[in-house]
């Protein structure tokens, strides 16, 4: 068999518990009978308890039912669970595991999961089930990692990225874009470089617009996408976006839960109203998007009006619109910072963009008379 059946582990009553989608407040929505209905027909195993006799019953079980090759996808909530889990992969390494953990609506139990042995920590039963659905791309796929100062959470962003694109998107490259920091993050992108992993270095601050451009402009495979080195916005989010790739089309990312507290949305939405209103950008965008470096190379943003900040994605996007792309929405749960403060959302950083958004005006007025001549 070339492509064997794919073989479930949940337990039952904890996946009952949960949302097929994250809403903030949580509403009962039969969240699990969605979900088995999203995985059916693959066979699904119920484990019902973490003892000794649970573990050779399903043990048993597993080796019943599954071939060689077979992709066991085990799904839990608890950490008990997972690291019940974790040991009956160690029982049977020579079948490709994939444990998947769901997390607290709070996200506060994410490092004690992946202690247990989790690959991917979701959010909800939706992000579990695509997970479980999604076949691999042909496609190759750079993910541009955005550092700044990330020393203490990069090298996991860096294994979230192998872990997902090894199993999703074999093709694939890291380009870590170290922007100008004063910690250790230097020291850390060179013992990170080699195979799969290349590096940029600014020798000062530059921005996260001119991050992103410089990695877009290295980028040499067939799509490429940027993350936040501080793990905010997880690889396996990057599971929703594949379905949907195509030459030219666009897939962006919005937040179904609150990013950040108020204050950081309060400014991102005056932000973005700066954005539409003086800046005349109609395209928006809150998290992640993928995109071909074909489209990249096609409608590059001028260089004349080409923003440091994180305008530049707005520019880009816009010039993507005016080159006829599609744009598809999906979402993407974040997570809470692991350490640090967000650079983006404070006053005078707004006050920097405003001034960015009136130059851009401006420059982009001077750009269209130009090319008019």
């Amino acid at each position: 068999m070339n492509n064997p059946q794919p073989l479930i582990l949940t337990f039952e009553h904890s996946l009952r518990q949960e949302n097929w989608q994250t809403r903030l407040p949580a509403l009962p929505d039969d969240g699990f009978n969605k979900w088995k209905s999203a995985v059916h027909p693959l066979p699904v195993i119920t484990c019902h308890g973490t003892d000794a006799v649970a573990f050779k019953r399903v043990q048993q079980e597993i080796e019943a039912h599954s071939v060689s090759g077979s992709k066991i996808f085990a799904v839990g909530k608890a950490p008990s669970e997972i690291a019940f889990f974790h040991r009956l992969k160690t029982k049977l390494p020579s079948l490709p595991w994939c444990i998947i953990a769901l997390r607290a609506p709070n996200g506060a139990n994410s490092d004690p999961l992946e202690q247990a042995g989790a690959d991917y920590v979701v959010s909800n039963l939706s992000e579990s089930a695509m997970l479980i659905q999604t076949p691999p791309i042909s496609a190759s796929l750079s993910v541009v990692l955005l550092a700044y100062n990330e020393a203490d959470v990069l090298e996991k962003s860096v294994n979230d990225v192998h872990r997902f694109c090894r199993q999703y998107a074999p093709a694939y490259e890291i380009i870590i874009v170290d922007d100008g920091s004063s910690d250790s993050t230097e020291v850390l992108c060179s013992r990170l470089a080699g195979k799969n992993v290349r590096t940029i270095r600014h020798s000062k601050n530059m921005g996260m617009g001119a991050s992103m451009r410089d990695g877009y402009r290295e980028a040499r495979c067939d799509y490429v996408v940027s993350l936040p080195g501080d793990r905010q916005v997880r690889a396996h989010s990057l599971v929703a976006f594949l379905p949907h790739i195509a030459p030219n089309t666009v897939v962006l990312s919005q937040y179904p839960v609150p990013h950040s507290g108020k204050r950081r949305a309060v400014m991102s939405t005056i932000f973005r109203q700066l954005v539409r209103h003086v800046g005349g950008l109609r395209v928006d965008v809150a998290g992640a998007y993928l995109f071909s470096t074909q489209l990249f190379n096609a409608a590059p943003v001028s260089a004349i009006v080409a923003s440091n900040t994180f305008l530049y994605s707005f520019q880009l996007l816009e010039s993507f619109k005016k080159h006829g792309a599609i744009f598809v929405v999906v979402d993407a749960v974040p997570f809470p910072r692991e350490v640090g403060q967000s650079r983006e959302a404070r006053p005078g950083r707004i006050a920097k963009m405003a001034g960015e958004l009136l130059r851009h005006r401006a420059l982009s007025a001077v750009h269209r008379r130009f090319r008019c001549r």
